[in-house]
């Protein structure tokens, strides 16, 4: 994780005993202070953003505790999904960061209609911060701050309650939202701060049947 101002990511175990400051990130200052895409396949950490020359992937590896740079995706993007399954990381949609791309060749998918037209657009608001927990889809809806689970077999969204973090403040950015097993783990500002400073961690074990989630401070 990266705090927002600092300079250094965190790596932490997944029960969070223990936490240790990265190496610093060796880049520009336009990747330092610019929006930043990030994901994690095994023990790596990849980041993404852009440079004074442009995109650039930056790599971490945990077991020599240096950052490389390099290769970078065939397709160059922002504001992208992201995914890990074991040491593989996958990345969707986004926005591309060069106009004359081929008309690529691709396997099908099935397009599901009217998905989120419940779900207020705000152009200042973030793009739809989601994730996948043992095959069933979360979103977290950041003009409410709700989570809410989509059910397959209605194509409709059950409340679960909202998170103990200040999404609406934010309107979404800044937020982290990921699965780690089968637990689920959110971080941002907390609701209980009055002023919406300051990084704070929780997580929980979602299940779709549930009518409220137990949030856990970490």
């Amino acid at each position: 994780m990266l705090a927002s101002e600092e300079t250094s990511w965190w790596a932490c175990d997944r029960q969070f005993r223990s936490c240790r400051k990265l190496l610093i990130l060796p880049s520009d200052v336009c990747l330092e202070v610019g929006d930043k895409e990030s994901a994690c396949a095994g023990t790596h950490l990849i980041v993404s953003g852009k440079e004074y020359d442009g995109v650039v992937i930056w790599r971490y590896e945990l077991a020599s505790d240096k950052w490389f740079k390099g290769p970078n995706m065939i397709n160059p993007r922002c504001l992208f999904a992201s995914a890990t399954f074991g040491t593989c990381a996958f990345v969707a949609g986004g926005i591309g960061m060069e106009t004359n791309l081929e008309s690529l060749e691709k396997n099908d998918w099935d397009l599901i209609p009217n998905m989120l037209e419940d779900s207020p657009v705000s152009v200042s608001q973030s793009p739809p911060i989601v994730s996948v927990i043992n095959n069933e889809l979360y979103s977290l809806e950041a003009s409410s701050n709700e989570l809410k689970i989509y059910l397959k077999g209605s194509n409709s969204w059950k409340n679960l309650g909202p998170v103990p973090v200040k999404t609406d403040v934010t309107k979404g950015w800044g937020i982290a939202f990921k699965p780690t097993g089968d637990e689920l783990f959110v971080i941002g500002a907390s609701s209980n701060s009055y002023a919406g400073q300051g990084m704070t961690i929780y997580n929980c074990f979602p299940k779709p049947q549930a009518d409220k989630l137990h949030w856990r401070t970490l």
